[in-house]
């Protein structure tokens, strides 16, 4: 077993994959579906989501948005893969958090749900996000 915690982070997200969206369905359907549409459907611009997991958000966004996901685990994406096949301004990466690739101010919104646990360094990460987020002076407004 790895003692490197993004891997073993990402290897049981890649072992899980096939089942997650049932694990957390007694969740979702009561509280989170909700959440998820009042926060999401309003966005319009460059979104990132960090932490894309298997695309429970997709379809709660905008046709407005330019959405990237990222995530670490190459089993959950390909579960958001196969929900963003028809959409066409979904991007989706493997990519760490904690080592965002893009560029200082690229994204009007980022947005992360249920992420921040499963991350060893979420403050590093945070950071991160931060970065990459534009003012919101610059940003486009839902």
């Amino acid at each position: 077993m790895s003692t490197n915690p993004k891997m073993s982070a990402a290897s049981k997200y890649d072992r899980i994959s096939p089942i997650y969206e049932l694990i957390d369905l007694p969740l979702e359907l009561p509280f989170f579906r909700k959440w998820r549409k009042e926060a999401l459907s309003g966005l319009s611009g460059k979104v990132l989501e960090v932490g894309m997991g298997g695309g429970r958000n997709l379809k709660y966004y905008s046709s407005t948005a330019q959405i990237t996901g990222i995530d670490n685990s190459e089993g959950m994406l390909e579960k958001a893969r196969k929900k963003a096949r028809e959409m066409k301004n979904v991007n989706l990466l493997i990519m760490d958090a904690e080592h965002l690739e893009f560029p200082d101010r690229s994204f009007d919104y980022v947005i992360t749900t249920f992420v921040l646990c499963t991350i060893p360094d979420p403050v590093k990460a945070l950071k991160e996000m931060r970065r990459v987020l534009k003012p919101s002076d610059e940003a486009d407004s839902p």
